[in-house]
Order: C-alpha cells, then sequence, then structure tokens
C-alpha cells in the first residue's frame, strides 16, 4: 500500500493551493517545486517511498526547513505538508542576516546605518543594520551574525574576533566609511558570509580518544536550538567509529514522530543497528524527560521504554549539554576536569560539568551540579 499511497500523495499535493507560490513538476512526477521570490520548496519521492522536503530561503541561501520519512500513512503524510506549508508562509517575513555597525560612541555610524537599511530595502536584500558604540558591543553582539568595526576602532579587531569566536567580525575600509558606500559593504558581508559557510561545511568531527569498544552499527541522534529552528543531526556509525550516513532534520518545532521517522529512515538504510543515543534538551532523569519544548516529548511512561518497546533495541537518552561535554572530553587526553557551559540566545542555559573523569548528574539530574 505504500506505493499507492506515494502516488496519491503527490497527485494530491498537486491538487493543493498554496498562495503566493507557483508550482513547477518534473516529467515523471519524481520532484515537485513551490516558489516565489523568497523561498524553494522542494519536494522529492525517493526509492522505498522515502519523501523528501526542503525550504531553501533564496535570498540567504540557507536551507530552513528539511526533513524525510517513509511514506506509512497518508493521514500521516498530509499532516507534515500542512506543517510544511504554514512554515512557507514565513519565509521572508524577516531578514536572515543581522549586521551591528559598531564604532567609539555609536554616534558616527547610526547615520551610515540609516542608509544600508533603506539600500538593502531597495534591493531586496536580507540584511538590516543596527549601530552600537564599543562600551556595549560585548553585551549586545550575541544577537547579531556580523559585526563591523568602524575605521577609529579598527585596531580593536584582534580582541573582538578572540571574544566574539562564532561571530563574523570584519573592519571597514576608511575610504568605505568616508564615502557611506553601502554596495561595498553588502558586497563584504556577502563575501565573508559565504566564506564563513563553506568553512563551516568542511569542518572535520573530532576523533574520539577514549577506547571505546563498538561491535555493532549505532545510530546516534543530537536535537538542538538554531535561533527560530530546531535541528536534529543525526549519524550511523560502524564498528570502527567511521560516520557511514551523516545527515540533519531542521523544522520548527519537533515531536516524537518525527524522532521515530529518522529512526525508521536510519534503519531502512542499515537494518544492522544495535544501539541508539539521543541527545536531547530537558532534564533527563532515569529515563523520564521533562521541563523541554519538544512536543509530546514528555511521556507519562519513560521514553526509553517507550522507544525500546518500538524498536527492541537499547536506547540511550541524555541530556544535550552533557553529551557534548562528554564528547569533547572524549576526543581529549590533556584534562581530567572541564566545564562546558551553553547560553543560546532564546532558550534557558545549561552546564555540563566532568571531575576527575566523571560526568556529574547532580540530584534528579538537576541539583548539585554548580558547587563544582
Amino acid at each position: 500500500l505504500s506505493d499507492i499511497y506515494t502516488i496519491l500523495f503527490a497527485k494530491w499535493i498537486l491538487l493543493q493551493e498554496v498562495p503566493d507560490f507557483e508550482t513547477k513538476v518534473n516529467e515523471d512526477y519524481t520532484e515537485i517545486h513551490f516558489y516565489n521570490k523568497h523561498a524553494d520548496i522542494e519536494i522529492v519521492f525517493n526509492p522505498l517511498n522515502i519523501i523528501e522536503f526542503k525550504a531553501t530561503n533564496t535570498q540567504s541561501g540557507e536551507i530552513e526547513y528539511y526533513l524525510h520519512f517513509q511514506m506509512k500513512t497518508l493521514n500521516h503524510a498530509i499532516k507534515l505538508f500542512k506543517e510544511l506549508t504554514h512554515y512557507m508562509k514565513h519565509i521572508g517575513d524577516t531578514p536572515t542576516v543581522k549586521i551591528l555597525l559598531c564604532c567609539s560612541g555609536g554616534l558616527t555610524t547610526s547615520y551610515f546605518a540609516m542608509k544600508m537599511n533603506e539600500a538593502s530595502k531597495l534591493m531586496s536584500l536580507p540584511y538590516v543594520t543596527e549601530a552600537s558604540g564599543y562600551n556595549n558591543l560585548y553585551y549586545v553582539a550575541q544577537d547579531y551574525d556580523v559585526v563591523l568595526l568602524a575605521p577609529q576602532i579598527s585596531y580593536l579587531h584582534a580582541k573582538a574576533c578572540d571574544i566574539l569566536k562564532d561571530k563574523i567580525v570584519l573592519n571597514v575600509p576608511p575610504e568605505v566609511f568616508a564615502k557611506y558606500d553601502v554596495k561595498a559593504i553588502f558586497t563584504l558581508v556577502k563575501d565573508s558570509l559565504e566564506i564563513k559557510k563553506n568553512q563551516s561545511d568542511q569542518k572535520i568531527p573530532l576523533p574520539v580518544m577514549l577506547d571505546v569498544e563498538i561491535k555493532h552499527k549505532t545510530l546516534a541522534l543530537s536535537i538542538f536550538r538554531n535561533k527560530q529552528s530546531i535541528h536534529v543531526a543525526y549519524r550511523v556509525y560502524d564498528k570502527n567509529q567511521e560516520i557511514l550516513l551523516n545527515n540533519e532534520v531542521i523544522k520548527p518545532t519537533v515531536n516524537l514522530q518525527d524522532i521515530c521517522d529518522i529512526i525508521d529512515i536510519a534503519r531502512l538504510h542499515y537494518p544492522r543497528i544495535r544501539y541508539i543515543g539521543i541527545a536531547t534538551p530537558g532534564i533527563i532523569d532515569d529515563g523520564y524527560v521533562s521541563s523541554t519544548s519538544l512536543v509530546g516529548w514528555e511521556t507519562p511512561e519513560r521514553l526509553e521504554d517507550v522507544l525500546t518497546e518500538r524498536y527492541h533495541l537499547p536506547i540511550c537518552i541524555c541530556n544535550d549539554v552533557n553529551a557534548a561535554a562528554v564528547g569533547y572530553y572524549s576526543s581529549q587526553d590533556k584534562v581530567s576536569s572541564l566545564a562546558f557551559l551553553f547560553q543560546p540566545i532564546h532558550a534557558g542555559s545549561g552546564a555540563g560539568i566532568i571531575v576527575d573523569n566523571c560526568l556529574l548528574h547532580g540530584m534528579h539530574n538537576l541539583v548539585g551540579e554548580v558547587q563544582f
């Protein structure tokens, strides 16, 4: 029936009216595109009835929504399509790149910031610019993607780069600043964003230094927030810790069924997976998950039991920040104690603390860690 459901689903999609989007379909109906000036929505029908949804912001080039699932029921597929179309309405609503223009006091950059905003609106560019004095830079910079330093404080570039390690920090050339050359600034920002994107695409996973014996294929999932979206990164490892499958799902909300879809897809490609590990936001106490923003994640039963009963595999669920601390600790052999502090912009903070080679869980995986 999955074959029939997939054909019906493709025909059903083509009958749907999606306001403000044009539709394009290839000859064999394996790819359907909805597109406008803000977004390109791609729906691909793969072998084994695996369906992919991908939404790309055409202004920034970023993939803002991505998931895949295997067709099981029409009801589930239609629900996912409606989630996608709801999200499509909001792509391009807000600028995707926030720029902070900084000088010694903020006065000389305010006019330049105003001219940049006028130009980005006129040119339909996804940039919004604000001005700030250097004294406030390190308090507000976390809310911005790019920091531009005016020529009078260009000597502070090295210090700013050292403190704002995950931000793009650039010096504005004096001739550009003097002429308020908005076009040159936008070119500088665009080129720097492209370089950063290429560098992030080439990151090599940290090696695991601990001597851990793995006899079978393992599936690892990491759930985390990034701006307004939730990402589920997942990998399949073989017994030699080589990565066999490396993918990611991006959605505004994630629920238990989304996690099950990912596990189903991974097991479809690698049926011999024998262990599943999940790192998730929230408090994990004896297999129960609480205080998390994931829909359907807090169940009356132990979540580990729910998933174990479904897949008949050993499943480990742990806090995401603890997993990050253990992951980094496992990749090095220089220190036996460390603290990993995580402070996302729009969510609660967390800490993963290892003392003398042992991860501290605290009472009920919540309290008692801070004393260390």
